[in-house]
């Protein structure tokens, strides 16, 4: 998206339409729907425009620097997600703790026990996508 349209708004289907993707399959609303959940875009799968947020166009920017690209990526991946973040304060300064004791913290932040193990799975990814890990 930051490619295409840049800090400007899209239409979805000319996005989807250069992306050479059906926008309306699974996988396009999926992208769509996670890119909103995370804070990177403006807009959902049915939306007729779809716009990177201010931190989405920094995070994604290669005319930004490094430094505010990691802050920007770290206040979307980690700090925007409560469950995350209350992870990752626990856990900051430590060495990475293991998986089952990670997803028994998930339970003290109230996490359903059938969601823990995905939702660890997915902090340890984003901690590296970050470089917090």
């Amino acid at each position: 998206m930051q490619a295409f349209a840049g800090s400007n708004s899209v239409r979805r289907l000319t996005l989807f339409d250069h992306l050479k993707r059906a926008p309306e399959s699974g996988p396009s609303r999926q992208w769509v729907t996670t890119a909103a959940r995370y804070g990177l875009i403006k807009g959902n799968a049915a939306s007729e425009l779809l716009e990177l947020t201010p931190d989405g166009d920094v995070a994604t920017n290669k005319d930004v620097s490094p430094r505010e690209q990691v802050r920007s990526r770290i206040r979307l991946a980690i700090d925007s997600i409560e469950l995350f973040k209350g992870l990752y304060e626990k856990f900051s300064g430590q060495k990475l703790p293991s998986p089952a004791l990670m997803e028994d913290a998930t339970g003290d932040l109230g996490l359903d026990v059938k969601l823990r193990k995905e939702a660890v799975e997915m902090f340890i990814v984003n901690l590296r996508f970050v470089g917090l890990l």
